[in-house]
C-alpha cells in the first residue's frame, strides 16, 4: 500500500487542477485506506481528493464494503481449493475408513447434512467474488467427478442423488464483454433441488433452472434448462418431461407415507402438473399422428 500509494500520489500531484503536495495526497490516501479500506488506485480513479466530505463518505463506504467482500471471497475460494486439492483424490477410496473421513471432511468444510456420501473428484466451488451459499440435507450422494457450482446459492434437500459426472451451474454471464466490474457480468441464478430427486450420470443443470421438484428423475446426459415439476421424469437436450413416477393418486399415497400433512404437495397441484406436462402432450401427439394418417 505504501509503495503504490506513494506512486499514485506522485501522479495525482502532477495533475493541473491539483494544488496539494505529493506528501499531503499520500497522507490522505493512507488515511482513506486505514479508515475506509479504500485502495490507492480507487482513490485515483474516483478523484477522491476532489470530493466533499459527504460524497467521500458515501463512496468510501461503498468501495470499502466491496473490497472487504472481495477479500472474504478470496479467503473462502482458496480455502475451498486447498480443501479440494487434498480430498478429491481417489486415494480416499482405498478403504471404508478413508471414505468415511472424506465424508466427514466435506460435511465439516461446507456445512453439509449428515450421512453424506462423497466419491472422488467431487468439486464444490464458488466463483466471481460472489459469497454464495450451499446447503445440503441428509443422506445425499455426490458420485465421482461431480462439478457443483454454488456461486448463485444452492439448496439440496434430503435423499438426493447426483450420479457421476453431474454438472450444476448456479450463475451465468452477460455477453457484453465490456463489463469489467468486480463480477465481470456474472448473473446469479439460485437453484433448489428438492428431496428425493435423482440426477443421472453426466446430466447438466444449466443456469436459470430455479428448481428441480421433489422426487424428480433426470435421465443420463440430459441438459436441464427449465424448472422441473415434482416426481417428473425428464430426458433429452433440452430436457423434456416424458412422464411421471406416479399418478397423482399414487403420489398422494406416497407423500402420506413419507411426509407430515403440512409438507405434502396438494393433489390439485399434482393433477395440474400431470395434465400440463404429460397428459396434454399425449393428446397433441395423437392429434398429430391422426392428421398424418389423413394426408
Amino acid at each position: 500500500m505504501i509503495s503504490y500509494g506513494w506512486k499514485d500520489a506522485g501522479e495525482i500531484a502532477c495533475y493541473p487542477d491539483v494544488k496539494k503536495s505529493r506528501f499531503s495526497i499520500f497522507l490522505d490516501i493512507w488515511h482513506s485506506f486505514r479508515k475506509h479500506y479504500l485502495f490507492s488506485n480507487q482513490y485515483k480513479s474516483n478523484k477522491f481528493w476532489s470530493l466533499d466530505e459527504s460524497a467521500r463518505l458515501v463512496l468510501a463506504n461503498k468501495l470499502g464494503e466491496e473490497n472487504r467482500r472481495k477479500d472474504n471471497w478470496i479467503d473462502v475460494h482458496y480455502s475451498d481449493w486447498k480443501f479440494l486439492s487434498k480430498y478429491t483424490s481417489i486415494k480416499w477410496h482405498e478403504s471404508p475408513k478413508k471414505a468415511k473421513q472424506r465424508n466427514n471432511a466435506y460435511i465439516k468444510h461446507y456445512g453439509l447434512g449428515e450421512k453424506l456420501y462423497v466419491q472422488y473428484g467431487v468439486t464444490i466451488i464458488c466463483e466471481h467474488y460472489s459469497i454464495g451459499k450451499i446447503k445440503c440435507g441428509e443422506k445425499v450422494l455426490f458420485a465421482r467427478d461431480c462439478d457443483i457450482d454454488y456461486t448463485g446459492d444452492l439448496f439440496i434437500g434430503d435423499r438426493v442423488a447426483l450420479s457421476e459426472g453431474v454438472k450444476i451451474f448456479t450463475h451465468n454471464h452477460s455477453i457484453d464483454y465490456s463489463d469489467k466490474g468486480k463480477s465481470k457480468g456474472c448473473i446469479l441464478t439460485p437453484l433448489v433441488i428438492q428431496d428425493r430427486a435423482w440426477i443421472g450420470a453426466r446430466a447438466v443443470i444449466m443456469p436459470g433452472v430455479g428448481e428441480i421438484g421433489r422426487g424428480a428423475v433426470i435421465s443420463t446426459c440430459s441438459y436441464v434448462r427449465s424448472k422441473i415439476p415434482p416426481y417428473a421424469i425428464v430426458m433429452g437436450n433440452p430436457a423434456k418431461v416424458i412422464g411421471f413416477r406416479f399418478t397423482p393418486e399414487e403420489t398422494v399415497k406416497f407423500e402420506e407415507e413419507n411426509y407430515p400433512a403440512d409438507q405434502r404437495i396438494p393433489i390439485d397441484v399434482l393433477k395440474r402438473n400431470y395434465e400440463k406436462y404429460y397428459h396434454s402432450q399425449w393428446k397433441e401427439i395423437n392429434h398429430w399422428v391422426k392428421s398424418l394418417s389423413l394426408q
